[in-house]
């Protein structure tokens, strides 16, 4: 026969259920979710805290095109093709939480943890981020674009 649980217990044992579920789903969600494109594993060379892009190299060639990018999480930074030829560098490290800003739509990045949205400004568009991302210079010399922290 099935034993009998009081109340206090089961109330107790769901919200515990709850609690774990929830901090799991949150773990899964700050990897950068299923956005972020596969970083280049050619045309890439990062050295301390300059990371080098050769966008001529078919592995970098999607950040060409206007809209496109890259985050690049072993070095804390999305890289972004605002248009016009013009790339910006911030740090992939959302302001909110921590979690990887991992997804560009052309016109907003945004963190999938919670929702937070920033301009490609770095601005905050949407929170609950309160703080804009802090933004690294881009260089460009021909096909190589660097990106200094």
């Amino acid at each position: 026969m099935p034993r009998k649980t009081d109340r206090r217990t089961f109330i107790r044992d769901t919200g515990m259920s709850l609690a774990a579920l929830a901090l799991a789903t949150h773990a899964s969600g700050c990897d950068g979710g299923t956005s972020v494109p596969p970083p280049p594993q050619n045309g890439v060379e990062i050295n301390g805290n300059r990371l080098r892009l050769d966008i001529s190299h078919p592995d970098v060639a999607g950040l060409t095109a206007s809209g496109g990018f890259f985050v690049f999480q072993s070095f804390g930074a999305i890289v972004i093709n605002v248009g016009d030829d013009t790339y910006r560098a911030f740090s992939s490290v959302c302001t909110h939480d921590g979690c990887t800003v991992s997804q560009y739509n052309g016109t907003r990045m945004r963190c999938p943890c919670h929702g937070a949205e920033f301009t490609r400004e770095g601005a905050v568009q949407k929170g609950p981020a309160t703080r804009a991302l802090p933004e690294f210079p881009v260089t460009r010399s021909g096909n190589v674009l660097e990106v200094a922290k």
